[in-house]
């Protein structure tokens, strides 16, 4: 009876623990799911700085080719040149810091992938664990109705 008391609170206890292992690989795999969410959200913003960026050297080109003027004209677009110049190598550092972020979010989906599977490991020897409690459970119980059986034939005889 204190094997089987024994076994049963070692199960129940094996049973909190999976349920505490789902639970978490289920937070780790919305966590990956949002930040799969995100790293989309920011390849696309990248794409589209990007866009904008070589949209600005292009005018900024077109801009520097038009400075072929002489006077006052030629003195505004290198202007203009200039603060196109400057915005495209804001662009640049946007986009250069946007990078950096994808970069870190692959590093943790990456990470994070990697935590998924020690979860299914453990959830594999949580599995095993819970089978070896049952065939100590089903041992335990068989041992009991030995010793009843043995005790009823020898009530018998």
């Amino acid at each position: 009876q204190q094997e089987l008391s024994a076994a049963q609170a070692a199960l129940a206890q094996e049973q909190q623990e999976a349920n505490r292992l789902r639970g978490l690989l289920q937070a780790a795999q919305e966590r990956e799911a949002q930040l799969d969410s995100d790293l989309d959200g920011l390849r696309r913003r990248l794409e589209d700085v990007t866009r904008e960026a070589r949209g600005w050297e292009d005018e900024a080109a077109a801009a520097a080719r038009r400075c072929g003027s002489a006077g006052d004209r030629e003195k505004e677009l290198q202007a203009e040149s200039r603060r196109l110049e400057q915005v495209a190598k804001a662009a640049g550092a946007q986009i250069a810091e946007l990078q950096k972020t994808v970069q870190h979010l692959e590093a943790e989906l990456a990470h994070q992938r990697n935590s998924e599977a020690d979860r299914q490991a453990l959830m594999q020897r949580d599995a095993e664990v819970q089978w070896q409690a049952q065939r100590q459970q089903e041992g335990a119980q068989l041992q009991r109705l030995r010793t009843e059986l043995e005790r009823v034939l020898a009530d018998v005889a």
